[in-house]
């Protein structure tokens, strides 16, 4: 039964949807991003085109573009990475808190409850593990 439980596509929707959808926004922004920067620069350029060949055009306004086109992405990949770390820390926060205090329970045989930060995820896990406990050593 655990097993099969394991299996589902879903298992915590609230870490799960959270990543699911800072990764989709975050690309929609992205190529959103890249797509309008792209229509501006063809909107200045448009006029001479039919007056260059695609040699000419790569030539002239090949390094304009990939600037046009490097601004979005280093804002992006800055952005992206800040936001990612904060998402991150809310699961990585509670393991590490998880880990120390039963590394403290096993020196000191004395079980602290586990304590979460405001917006950390596992708040129900961590209920279960504090009242399992309790019930262990009360």
């Amino acid at each position: 039964m655990l097993l099969n439980n394991r299996r589902r596509l879903i298992v915590n929707r609230e870490v799960q949807f959270d990543l699911l959808s800072f990764l989709s926004v975050s690309c929609a922004i992205f190529f959103a991003s890249q797509t309008i920067l792209a229509l501006l620069f063809y909107m200045q350029i448009q006029d001479i085109i039919p007056h260059l060949t695609s040699k000419e055009l790569i030539r002239r306004y090949g390094i304009p573009f990939f600037v046009l086109q490097i601004v979005p992405l280093s804002a992006y990949l800055i952005i992206s990475t800040i936001y990612f770390n904060r998402l991150t820390n809310r699961v990585v926060g509670p393991i590490y808190n998880i880990r120390k205090t039963f590394e403290n329970a096993l020196v000191t045989n004395n079980f602290r409850p586990i304590i979460l930060r405001e917006g950390d995820y596992f708040k129900r896990e961590i209920d279960i593990i504090n009242e399992y406990m309790n019930k262990k050593t009360g």
